[in-house]
């Protein structure tokens, strides 16, 4: 099974993809939707929080992320991830830095808002947070949004979740008191603001 990159610099690239019932790219359709908007993300830095097969954060690397962090803590998924980004980098050599990391989630966003609080103000407005955990897992949504807090997050924020198994639109729009974008497929949307 793979993935094909939709647009930018790598369109057609392929990613290998496990088969997994644990795995769950975000669709086609909502990629499209979301990318057709932001066609252009040159000079960003795409930080994809639970990265599974790495599809958002290597389609914002086509369309030009100057860097991309992946996180990914299932061994396996990480394995089909980390020679993704192998080959991403070797026909691509030009396009942003590729940050990988096998953390858990908690593990790994501390340690992203470590990095990110070094940074100067103008680095920290140019950051895109990509989250999209499994859906039922509503403490991981609630710990994000903690941390985002405490960071005094300044860049764009994109969370993928369900109507039916994740969080409702409207826990988002309590939440997260930003202008934001709604983007949806079915029972899936994106949230972003």
């Amino acid at each position: 099974m793979s993935i094909v990159i939709l647009g930018g610099i790598a369109k057609g690239f392929r990613l290998k993809v496990p088969e997994s019932e644990h795995l769950r790219p975000t669709s086609i359709i909502l990629r499209r939707k979301v990318f057709d908007w932001n066609q252009s993300l040159e000079g960003w830095i795409f930080v994809d929080l639970c990265a599974g097969t790495g599809a958002m954060a290597f389609e914002a690397a086509s369309r030009g992320a100057r860097e991309i962090w992946l996180n990914e803590k299932d061994r396996k998924h990480f394995k089909f991830l980390e020679q993704s980004a192998i080959k991403f980098k070797d026909k691509f050599e030009h396009l942003g830095h590729l940050h990988l990391s096998e953390k858990p989630f908690h593990v790994f966003v501390k340690s992203f808002f470590n990095h990110y609080e070094k940074w100067d103000e103008e680095k920290k407005k140019g950051v895109i947070l990509f989250f999209d955990p499994p859906y039922e897992n509503h403490e991981m949504y609630k710990t994000f949004l903690r941390c985002l807090k405490e960071s005094f997050f300044k860049g764009q924020i994109w969370i993928e979740s369900d109507v039916r198994k994740g969080l409702p639109v409207h826990w988002f729009e309590q939440n997260l008191t930003m202008n934001y974008k709604l983007f949806s497929q079915g029972d899936h949307f994106l949230f972003i603001c």
